[in-house]
């Protein structure tokens, strides 16, 4: 079975989506609500983009700052952020170790509340990637005036493939059974769930892209969903 049937399939079962939104999408909400991110200062409309590895996540955002004027942001924004108000040198493990100590400290959706802070002009439209856990979509839903969440979809061999091409340090090299086992370990959180879940960000995505094909056909399902939206 491949990683998009499992997490479609579990979305299905209402237990594991209890599990992972009763408890802490009210405490995200309120966190975000009362924070000093006020209502009159909420951007107008913030989009979610979340997708496994290589689906086209990058290219999404990148058409949306091109071609509508978005103002591109990361969760990942917000680390570094933190590392630089602390003096810290950026590094993949600085990143790692200072995103743990804030989920552990502040909750879950710190990240996204952290970046929502960073969003000063609330006519823009921003574009946001790097969304790996259901509490971050909580808060960004809080925290803007309109929230979507967009899910990028592509077949697991063509994202294999992509990875491979791309070069990037650490891609280039696994299997496709390194692959998917890496990715497996980023759908459901851990035994605490406060580990990557990909699976439960994917089942809440308000809309989903396929891309399969070609960049242009992706911007322009972008463009048309984005067109229809506001009719």
């Amino acid at each position: 079975m491949c990683i998009r049937d499992r997490y479609q399939r579990r979305v299905r079962d209402s237990t594991f989506m209890r599990r992972f939104m009763s408890q802490s999408a009210s405490s995200v909400i309120q966190t975000a609500a009362s924070g000093s991110h006020a209502v009159q200062s909420q951007p107008k409309l913030v989009l979610g983009v979340a997708g496994l590895n290589a689906s086209g996540k990058s290219s999404v955002c990148a058409h949306l700052k091109k071609a509508h004027n978005a103002v591109g942001m990361s969760l990942s924004d917000a680390l570094r952020a933190e590392l630089k108000k602390r003096n810290v040198d950026e590094s993949r493990e600085a990143l790692r170790l200072v995103g743990n100590e804030m989920r552990r400290e502040h909750g879950n959706g710190v990240l996204a509340t952290k970046v929502l802070e960073l969003m000063d002009d609330p006519e823009r439209v921003y574009v946001i990637d790097s969304i790996r856990h259901p509490d971050e979509v909580a808060a960004l839903r809080a925290g803007a005036r309109e929230f979507h969440l967009v899910a990028v979809e592509c077949d697991t061999a063509v994202r294999y493939e992509r990875l491979r091409a791309r070069g990037r340090a650490g891609d280039s090299g696994a299997s496709l059974e390194e692959f998917k086992a890496a990715e497996a370990k980023e759908m459901d959180g851990g035994k605490d769930g406060s580990g990557q879940m990909l699976g439960a960000v994917l089942a809440l995505a308000d809309v989903r892209f396929a891309n399969d094909t070609t960049e242009e056909a992706l911007g322009k399902a972008v463009d048309q969903w984005l067109k229809e939206k506001n009719e």
